[in-house]
C-alpha cells in the first residue's frame, strides 16, 4: 500500500512538474513572440518614419547652412551643353548632396545600399526628386552597374 501511494504520489509530482513545464515554455513562445512582434513594429516604424526625419532633418540643416560654390563653370557648362555627367560624394558629404543638386529639371540618380539603412537614405534623397539605384558591391551589384548606365544613357531632362 505505501509502494503505490508512492507511486501515485510521484505520478501527480511528475505531472504537476510537465504542467508547470508546458506553461513554462508557453510563456518563453509568448515572449518570444512578443519580442519579434516589438523588432517587426521597430523596422517598419523606422522605414516609415525615418525617410520622413531624415528629409525635414536635410531640409533644417540645409537652412542654416552656408554654401560656398567652387569652379561653378565646369557643372554649369556641363548643364548648359546637355551632356551627362557622373557627380561623386564622400558618405560625410552625401548629407547635402540636395542643396548641391537643386537646380530644376536635371535628373539625378545615385546609386544606394539595398540594405535597410540604405533604404531610409534612398526614400529622404526621393522626397528631393532624386532616383535611388539600389546595389553595392555585394549585393546586387551587376544590377546596380547596368541600371547605372541606363540613367546614364537616358540623360539628363
Amino acid at each position: 500500500m505505501k509502494v503505490r501511494i508512492a507511486q501515485s504520489a510521484k505520478r501527480i509530482a511528475t505531472r504537476s512538474r510537465t504542467i508547470k513545464h508546458y506553461a513554462l515554455c508557453a510563456m518563453l513562445h509568448a515572449l518570444c513572440y512578443i519580442e519579434m512582434m516589438l523588432k517587426t513594429l521597430k523596422k517598419k516604424a523606422v522605414s516609415w518614419l525615418g525617410p520622413w526625419l531624415a528629409y525635414w532633418a536635410i531640409k533644417v540643416l540645409g537652412l542654416t547652412m552656408r554654401f560656398e560654390a567652387i569652379n561653378l563653370d565646369i557643372p554649369r557648362s556641363v548643364l548648359e551643353k546637355g551632356q551627362v555627367a557622373i557627380g561623386a560624394f564622400w558618405h560625410g558629404r552625401l548629407l547635402m548632396m540636395p542643396f548641391a543638386y537643386k537646380h530644376k529639371g536635371l535628373k539625378v540618380s545615385f546609386l544606394v545600399s539595398p540594405h535597410r539603412d540604405g533604404q531610409v537614405v534612398g526614400k529622404a534623397l526621393q522626397r528631393f526628386g532624386f532616383q535611388p539605384i539600389l546595389g553595392s558591391t555585394t549585393r546586387k551589384g551587376f544590377t546596380a552597374f547596368k541600371n547605372m548606365l541606363k540613367a546614364l544613357q537616358m540623360g539628363p531632362l
